[in-house]
């Protein structure tokens, strides 16, 4: 395990003080994080979870999962799910099928999303058959976890069309990076692919100081610099917002 330098933490965005059963993150009042599974095909060094994803974590048990739905059940304030991880594309179908039935049947739930990014790291397991089980849950919202144009591959575009052909909408989540993708030419690349795919940029990071990450940090003075140069000369439709989450405050756009 790699030492924590100043400034990082195993739970940068205090997520246990807001976790009031496993599983569930109830940071805002109208919505809560739902971790079904901790088990993800891919361990990102940058990730802020990654205390979690580390083999040792997998999906919860059917109590786990039953107190968590519960507790969403008895939250009439809760009108949106976001369903996290992990990666819950990771989980067998028909578990996943089971949460979003559920979740389905709660009056007060009016919007699902799922982050994921399995259409980046398992574009395989993205089916017309998983497609058609996630329309059936509409209204359903894919945020899709990518952080460079090389990772816009031929696998991932037809990962992505089958979403598109069952109108399933599709946003972008992505980490600047330091040394990956902290410059304009980069970025407007990759915001482009994203367009053009149908896909809506949403959020870019800062990246969160979990363990292990100081290296990746861009200083936000920088990240503001990119974006105002993405603004000037890229269409408004292809910027996403320039985001960092505190611990106790949410998401905070930068710019």
């Amino acid at each position: 395990m790699k030492k924590l330098n100043f400034h990082e933490s195993d739970d940068p965005l205090a997520e246990k003080k807001y976790s009031p059963v496993k599983g569930i993150v109830h940071k805002y009042h109208d919505r809560v994080i739902f971790c079904p599974t901790y088990a993800c095909p891919s361990r990102c060094d940058f990730c802020f979870r990654k205390n979690l994803v580390d083999g040792k974590n997998g999906q919860l048990n059917r109590y786990e999962m039953a107190a968590a739905i519960d507790y969403i059940k008895k939250g009439k304030n809760i009108r949106e799910v976001i369903l996290s991880g992990g990666d819950p594309f990771f989980l067998p179908p028909k578990i996943l099928l089971d949460i979003l039935k559920n979740l389905s049947a709660i009056s007060h739930i009016k919007i699902l999303r799922i982050h994921t990014r399995i259409p980046v790291t398992l574009p395989r397991r993205v089916t017309k058959k998983l497609a058609a089980m996630l329309r059936r849950a509409a209204p359903i919202w894919i945020v899709i976890h990518i952080n460079h144009p090389k990772e816009i591959t031929p696998q991932f575009k037809q990962a992505v069309a089958i979403l598109r052909q069952a109108s399933i909408p599709l946003l972008s989540q992505s980490v600047l990076l330091r040394g990956v993708n902290d410059n304009f030419e980069t970025l407007k690349k990759l915001f482009y692919g994203f367009v053009e795919l149908d896909i809506k940029p949403y959020y870019l990071h800062q990246c969160d100081p979990a363990r292990g990450t100081k290296n990746y940090w861009v200083p936000i003075k920088k990240g503001k610099k990119i974006m105002r140069q993405l603004r000037k000369e890229v269409s408004g439709i292809c910027l996403p917002t320039y985001v960092v989450d505190s611990p106790h405050r949410g998401k905070t756009p930068l710019y």
